[in-house]
């Protein structure tokens, strides 16, 4: 079956809708006799984005704390949470770094965005901070809090703006790449190949380097059996440099599978060996993570460089390199924890299927050792 890699950490904008905010909410000066405008701090704003689909919102709230925008005016996300899809909201707390050691310029935003049915985004600003520099009247209490009052309305001001241009901006080239990486995934699940394969290609002359666009161009060139073209897209994705261990891992399998089908058999065995030096910095330690299984138990997986190894083990053994293949599985064993039981048997179902009897012989003996009831079995 197929299998396209999905689009992650993306943020799509169709239109440009830019939102004039009233003026009475930006800053205004601050004087001893007078009492602090509180709505130059605090804001409760609706976007109307009517051009904007649902999902290109809900894009735009998940990422919203990935936003190049906040990071670029030193604004640091501290807390992060997406609702759901259903409801369309996220909120978080953001701090302005400043350059200055005072700490009375220190100052922390939460922020509320939910986007209703009517194609509007309500957004709430919220900083309660700023009222321990005023008195019981609402008034600065003394001269000196003037400039933090000040600088919290400019930061107020700032963040507001940010905000909007972040959920209402043009689109970028990047986004509209993303969304085109949507339609060639649709066109995939269509089986519509030749339509996939053209909206890859016109993503790619914008952005040769794209990931996405050239593993699944080279996923679909693999299917329809044009080897030579899908090595190619594999070997211009190989030279990007901050690859995800999860892509490095899809890439070097897919590699693999076009060199042995298309019969360069000396070249699979080398990516094999490639394969395994991912591993070479994994401990016990760093090779597994916990996950919930379906029972909501907690249970040891492993990480994706040590998932190449029982890759390369596999590819070692389809190319009768039975050492190799041993190799490979004695690594992974080696970083196995505490003797855990789970990831013993997946191990002594590998050794099975890779038909290495007395290693598997010995592995079942270990988990009998420790579970003498556990049924382990390679006909099972």
């Amino acid at each position: 079956m197929l299998t396209i890699l999905k689009v992650e950490n993306k943020r799509v904008r169709l239109f440009f809708i830019f939102v004039l905010v009233a003026s009475s909410l930006f800053p205004a000066q601050v004087r001893m006799e007078e009492s602090f405008p509180v709505n130059t701090i605090n804001h409760d704003i609706t976007l109307s984005v009517p051009s904007l689909s649902r999902n290109m919102i809900i894009e735009r709230l998940r990422e919203v704390r990935n936003s190049k925008e906040f990071k670029e005016k030193n604004w640091k996300d501290e807390s992060f949470y997406f609702t759901s899809f259903e409801k369309a909201e996220s909120s978080m707390s953001v701090k302005k770094i400043h350059h200055l050691e005072d700490k009375g310029y220190n100052l922390s935003y939460y922020l509320q965005m939910n986007y209703d049915d009517n194609g509007d985004i309500h957004v709430q600003i919220t900083n309660d901070d700023f009222k321990k520099w005023l008195d019981p009247d609402g008034k600065p209490a003394a001269p000196e809090n003037i400039k933090y009052l000040e600088f919290y309305q400019t930061c107020s001001k700032e963040l507001l703006e940010l905000v909007t241009h972040y959920l209402t901006g043009n689109i970028t080239s990047d986004e509209n790449n993303n969304a085109l990486l949507e339609e060639a995934e649709e066109y995939t699940e269509e089986e519509n190949y030749d339509k996939a394969l053209k909206t890859y290609t016109t993503i790619l002359s914008s952005d040769p380097s794209n990931s996405l666009a050239l593993f699944n161009t080279s996923q679909l060139l693999f299917s329809l059996k044009k080897y030579p073209e899908a090595l190619h897209a594999i070997e211009k994705l190989e030279k990007n440099t901050d690859l995800p261990a999860s892509l490095i891992l899809n890439s070097k399998d897919l590699k693999i599978q076009i060199l042995l089908t298309s019969g360069q058999h000396e070249k699979a065995f080398s990516e094999g060996h490639i394969l395994t030096q991912y591993a070479e910095k994994l401990n016990p330690e760093t090779a597994f993570k916990n996950r919930e299984d379906a029972q909501g138990k907690l249970r040891l997986i492993p990480v994706d460089e040590a998932l190449m190894l029982l890759k390369s083990a596999h590819y070692f053994k389809e190319l009768h390199k039975d050492k190799e293949s041993l190799d490979a599985l004695k690594k992974y064993e080696s970083l196995i924890p505490d003797k855990d039981k789970n990831l013993l048997k997946s191990l002594f179902r590998f050794y099975c299927i890779l038909h290495f009897p007395q290693e598997s012989e010995r592995i079942r003996q270990t988990i009998l050792k420790g579970y003498p009831k556990e049924k382990v079995s390679c006909k099972n």
